[in-house]
C-alpha cells in the first residue's frame, strides 16, 4: 500500500515480469538510450534474463533523462511498467520514485529533500527518534540564517528549498546530510505510508523523488541482491 496521492488515478498495465520489462523497454527512444550509457548493459542483462538488473538499468536510463530533461520522451506507461516488476520481484523500494515519475512530478534536488527534513514534524506526527534530528537540521537552517525561520515555521517547502539552493546549501549541505543519512530510512518509511496526508504530498516527494535507487548486491558465499538509496550504493 502507497499514501493516495501516490496512485490515485494511475491505470497499472497488466501482465507478467517478462512482459513489463520487454514493453518498457521497447518505449525506450533510441538516441535517449545510446546517450545515457546503459544501451550495453540493459542488452546483456535481457539477454542474460538478469530480470533485476533490467529493471534497474532501466530505472537509471530514465533517472538519466530527468537529469538532462528529457523526461518528456518517456511516457508514464514506462515508469508504471517499471514500478510493475519493482513490486514483482519484491523490491518495493524502487516502487514510489517510478510512481512519482509516471505522474510528472517535478525534479528534486538536495535542496528539496533538506527543506522536507528539516520541516517533516511540521507536517506529520513523527516520533523522538526522528523528530529529534529534523530539530537539528531546522535548528542549523535558522542558525546559517536567522531569515529562514519564516520559511521553517509556515512550513514553506518552496521558498525554504529555494533559499537552500541559492547558497545556504553549499555552506551546511555537509552537516545536513550527515544527519539526514542516519534517519533516511524513517523518513522514507514515514512518506511511503498509506495514512501521508496528500496535502503534504510535496514533502512525500521531496524525500522520494531525491532519491531512487539502485539494485545491490551484499557480500557472502550467496550474494542476494536488494534495493539501496543511491547515494549509498555508488560509495
Amino acid at each position: 500500500m502507497y499514501p493516495h496521492w501516490m496512485i490515485a488515478d494511475l491505470e497499472f498495465p497488466a501482465g507478467g515480469l517478462t512482459v513489463q520489462l520487454a514493453e518498457a523497454r521497447a518505449m525506450l527512444p533510441d538516441g535517449l538510450l545510446e546517450e545515457s550509457g546503459w544501451a550495453d548493459e540493459l542488452a546483456q542483462c535481457m539477454e542474460s534474463e538478469y530480470r533485476h538488473l533490467t529493471m534497474d538499468a532501466l530505472q537509471m536510463i530514465g533517472v538519466h533523462a530527468e537529469a538532462e530533461g528529457r523526461d518528456s520522451e518517456l511516457p508514464a506507461e514506462y515508469w508504471l511498467r517499471i514500478a510493475q516488476a519493482a513490486h514483482q520481484m519484491d523490491f518495493p523500494a524502487f516502487v514510489p520514485y517510478c510512481l512519482g515519475k509516471a505522474r510528472r512530478l517535478p525534479r528534486q534536488d538536495p535542496a528539496d529533500v533538506m527543506a522536507a527534513y528539516a520541516t517533516m514534524p511540521r507536517v506529520i506526527d513523527v516520533d523522538d527518534a526522528l523528530r529529534k534530528p529534523c530539530a537539528v537540521a531546522a535548528e542549523t537552517i535558522r542558525r546559517d540564517d536567522p531569515a529562514a525561520e519564516e520559511w521553517l515555521e509556515t512550513p514553506d517547502l518552496t521558498a525554504l528549498a529555494r533559499h537552500l539552493r541559492d547558497g545556504a546549501f553549499d555552506r551546511m549541505g555537509r552537516e545536513l546530510s550527515e544527519s539526514f543519512s542516519g534517519v533516511f530510512d524513517d523518513l522514507f518509511a514515514a512518506v511511503c505510508d498509506p495514512d501521508f496526508p496528500a496535502d503534504r504530498s510535496g514533502h512525500g516527494w521531496a524525500v522520494i523523488g531525491a532519491n531512487p535507487f539502485r539494485v545491490v548486491f551484499s557480500d557472502g558465499l550467496l550474494p542476494v541482491s536488494e534495493a539501496e538509496v543511491w547515494w549509498r550504493a555508488r560509495d
